[in-house]
């Protein structure tokens, strides 16, 4: 048995604690990771070289589509930056509160 297991089997607010710690931690991974492919997306969009390769039709609908995925990696980056921003706070609420007593 480890160390963390130890201390949730006996303070179960710990085990709360540790899910809503690697909780903001994925959720702050996830938001990273979208920024890079928001960053990657938006290259991309402006590399004219690359795009040199393809007819004046085929650029506007390649154009078109990496719109459609920057827009949608912006919302959903927004929203797990939301997400994240919720569980902080949730974690600051918890730690104000002070840990539960054992009874």
């Amino acid at each position: 048995m480890t160390w963390n297991d130890q201390i949730s089997k006996r303070y179960p607010w710990a085990e709360i604690q540790n899910k809503l710690d690697e909780l903001i931690f994925e959720l702050s991974k996830a938001e990273d990771e979208e920024d890079v492919e928001l960053s990657l997306l938006s290259l991309h969009f402006g590399n004219r070289v690359d795009l040199s390769y393809f007819t004046k039709r085929e650029q506007r609908q390649i154009k078109k589509k990496l719109t459609v995925l920057i827009e949608d990696t912006r919302k959903h980056c927004r929203l797990l930056g939301e997400a994240l921003a919720e569980m902080k706070a949730h974690q600051e609420s918890l730690k104000k509160e002070g840990q539960p007593r054992e009874a």
